[in-house]
This record gives structure tokens, sequence and C-alpha cells, in this order.
């Protein structure tokens, strides 16, 4: 089975909770910082529905060679419901988020039909220590990308959703910074 090659994930890749005791201490404003340092998940806690906190499930988030973070189902036996996200370990409550992706083929044939090529990143997410073990989603805002599922026919792109509370407002550009 091909890897899912993701800069960042289906699922979702999530700041920790909106935190508004957080004040930047960086004078320079648009000074960047990085957050992913392409060599390993140093700062990154993994949350996989059914498991606990920081249990990277059969290994599912890795980086490899060239500094790419990488979803990966290739050691499951089936899919489980194991939807998963990434959290860095501090909070955020005022930034701006730059990444890319790209979606590749790999899916498992008893996962939902809606996570074939489903991506996002949540942010203004809950904390995760705060998310249950049987919670699928964190409560969160998503800016959603969808890859095309049969040829010619276009997904709508570039949603803000939330997953939690079942809403999404798509709009018709696409740019991956939030």
């Amino acid at each position: 089975m091909k890897p899912v090659t993701l800069l960042y994930l289906f699922f979702g890749i999530c700041t920790m909770a909106c935190d508004p005791s957080q004040k930047s201490t960086n004078s320079d404003e648009n000074e960047w910082k990085k957050l992913f340092n392409e060599r390993n998940l140093e700062g990154w806690i993994p949350k996989m529905h059914r498991q606990e906190l920081g249990d990277n499930y059969k290994e599912t988030f890795k980086v490899v060679q060239g500094g790419i973070l990488e979803v990966n189902y290739g050691d499951y036996e089936d899919f489980g419901e194991r939807y998963g996200h990434l959290f860095y370990e501090k909070p955020y409550s005022s930034f701006h988020l730059k990444w890319e992706y790209r979606f590749t083929d790999q899916w498992m044939e008893d996962a939902p039909h809606y996570t074939y090529r489903n991506s996002g990143v949540m942010f203004h997410s809950q904390d995760p220590a705060t998310i249950l073990v049987d919670q699928n989603w964190p409560i969160s805002v998503e800016f959603q990308m969808l890859a095309e599922e049969e040829k010619g026919v276009p997904r709508p792109t570039a949603a803000i959703c939330s997953p939690v509370l079942r809403w999404c407002i798509t709009v018709s550009w696409m740019k991956g910074t939030v």
C-alpha cells in the first residue's frame, strides 16, 4: 500500500486551544516561527480517535526523507475510525499559519467515503488533553481541503468548517495561509 504524503495531514494539524493569555514576545511581528523541523515530530502531539493522547498508532504520522510529514496507513489492518490529529505543543491565539500539502491515492477501503482525499488544518482547537478517547474530532475551526474524487468532477475546497458543530462555509478560492 502506498503512503499518503502530505506536508500537513488528512484529519488535520491542530494548533492547541486558543489561549488569550498567550501574547507574542516577538517584537518583529513579521518574523515567522517554524513549527515543523523537517526531521522528526518534536513539538507535536498525536491524538488518534480511540487512542490515548500521545499514542502515534502504528506510526501513522512520520517524517520521511526530504523532511516531509507523511500520513501512512500501511501497517493498519483496518481503518477502525482512527481519525488522527497532530497538535503543536504550545498554544497560539494570534498567528499566521502557512503550509504545503499534497494528496496521494492511499485510502483505507473501510474508511467512510467522505475521508477520501479529504484533509484539513484545524486551528483554534480545544486543548488535546481535554479530548476524550472516543471523541472523533476536536472542537475547532477547520480549513478543509478536498481533492478531486472523480475525474472532471470538482469538489469544493478551502471550506471553513467546524466538524463538531457540523457547519461549513464553502468559498471559491484557495490559498494555503490562515
